[in-house]
């Protein structure tokens, strides 16, 4: 085999990884939304349980009970945790093979070493930020947030433009809102259960403050999911996304209509 088709081959791979993880990941994000939505607490339920819900699927039904953490540990705990991870560290790869490994990151003119350090504080000093505004009263405010979203997209992608590409910008705005969604699971959520966990096993009275943000990185995942979704799909239609000399403002644009969209999809 070549070496050419071991890499078609590899970044094939690697994109259908990234795509199936996404899948799943972004699926279960919205179908929790709905357990949420749709629990109702039912007369005579024990005050440990906030609510239950019947579905029905593939022949029979299902029913889903939702209780507040209790000193007694369940049986086995299902964590939805790999799909975030694989999804991240997929992304991450093909950021390497598209645009680090090649010169698709920068014009003839530009620097590549600029490019990538650039590159790497907007997406990890992306998340840095956020998570810095998520401990404040600004982290509460809905609106105040999404404003300070797309300020922040439409900036970092104005400066990339300064020293990659156009079509590499555009793509980091969505790596960025990536590893942020990927960090709030792998940094944020996961963490802050397996310490409530603990402490329940020792018998210890859990920090409320622990677990108090969780809810709010994942209503922010389910925001953020959906306009990323086109920004990872925009260079097939460059003319509307990265190659239009309003890039930005059409960044802004997506970005909004992807929250529009996500309020949208919350509300079904």
């Amino acid at each position: 085999m070549k070496s050419d088709e071991a890499w078609i081959i590899f970044e094939a791979a690697l994109r259908w990884t990234h795509v199936v993880a996404a899948i799943l990941w972004v699926g279960q994000t919205y179908l929790f939304i709905f357990f949420e939505r749709n629990i109702r607490k039912l007369e005579g339920q024990s005050a440990d349980v906030s609510g239950s819900l019947w579905m029905v699927h593939g022949g029979g039904y299902y029913y889903l009970e939702k209780q507040s953490f209790a000193a007694k540990t369940p049986g086995q705990l299902h964590w939805f945790f790999w799909e975030a991870t694989v999804t991240w560290i997929s992304g991450a790869l093909l950021l390497w093979r598209v645009h680090y490994n090649s010169w698709m990151l920068i014009r003839p003119e530009m620097t590549y070493s600029t490019a990538v350090a650039a590159s790497l504080v907007v997406i990890f000093g992306g998340f840095v930020l956020y998570s810095i505004l998520l401990r404040t009263p600004l982290g509460r405010f809905g609106p105040l947030m999404a404003v300070l979203a797309l300020a922040g997209a439409g900036a970092a992608h104005y400066g990339l433009l300064n020293v990659m590409s156009t079509r590499s910008a555009f793509f980091h705005i969505g790596a960025t809102f990536g590893t942020i969604m990927a960090f709030n699971v792998i940094m944020g959520i996961i963490p802050a259960q397996l310490k409530i966990l603990k402490a329940l096993r020792e018998g210890r009275q859990p920090d409320p403050a622990v677990g108090l943000l969780g809810p709010l990185r994942s209503k922010h995942n389910s925001y953020l999911a959906v306009p990323l979704v086109f920004i990872m799909i925009s260079k097939d239609y460059p003319t509307i996304s990265y190659g239009n000399e309003h890039a930005t403002l059409i960044l802004i644009g997506i970005v909004l209509l992807g929250f529009g969209l996500a309020r949208l999809l919350r509300g079904m």
